[in-house]
């Protein structure tokens, strides 16, 4: 084997790129141990603060919506795009319709008997509906105990604007309810 001469520029220049290519392994190694211990360790995964509340400490609070004996509403979010409650039933509400977004439910407790549009279901824990914006619907108990569902509208669901096809049920004075909360 041949022995080739370098020159000490082109030695020196070798080793410094040697030296930044270790150097930017090291710190590609720290953002990556750093992102294992935030969690996000996939490219385009992200680390953000999560929603998460009991359902204790959520109806510790004011509903939003209060009919007493009838229905009552807490919101758990609201953005933009989608509010998400909790509803609780203790007896019928009336046939109604939301004009401003389709509403998904998920039945948590109790049985209900709903009626969307031309349909009629039995609903127990564990089954889910979609009503579509504009649609009529009405709920009525038909177990011992309130019926419980988690519901997310989209877009947002506001109260105000539900529009009653049947006898709007009687609601708690407004000093009783929480002033509507600022949007995000």
């Amino acid at each position: 084997m041949a022995y080739v001469p370098i020159h000490k520029e082109a030695y020196m220049g070798a080793r410094r790129i040697v030296i930044l290519v270790s150097v930017l392994a090291v710190m590609a190694a720290a953002l990556v141990v750093s992102a294992q211990r935030r969690g996000a360790v996939h490219p385009g995964e992200v680390t953000a603060p999560a929603l998460m509340t009991s359902r204790a400490d959520l109806m510790k609070k004011a509903p939003m919506v209060d009919a007493p004996g009838v229905y009552k509403i807490w919101e758990t979010e609201h953005t933009p795009q989608l509010s998400s409650e909790l509803i609780q039933v203790y007896g019928t509400v009336p046939m109604h319709f939301h004009p401003d977004g389709s509403h998904r439910l998920y039945m948590i407790e109790g049985e209900v008997d709903m009626v969307i549009g031309d349909r009629t279901m039995h609903m127990r824990p564990g089954d889910y509906m979609m009503i579509p914006r504009g649609v009529r619907h009405k709920v009525t108990v038909t177990s011992q105990t309130p019926a419980l569902a988690g519901s997310v509208a989209v877009p947002p669901f506001d109260p105000a604007r539900t529009v009653w096809i049947e006898p709007r049920p009687a609601m708690a004075p407004a000093e009783e309810r929480p002033a509507t909360q600022p949007r995000r």
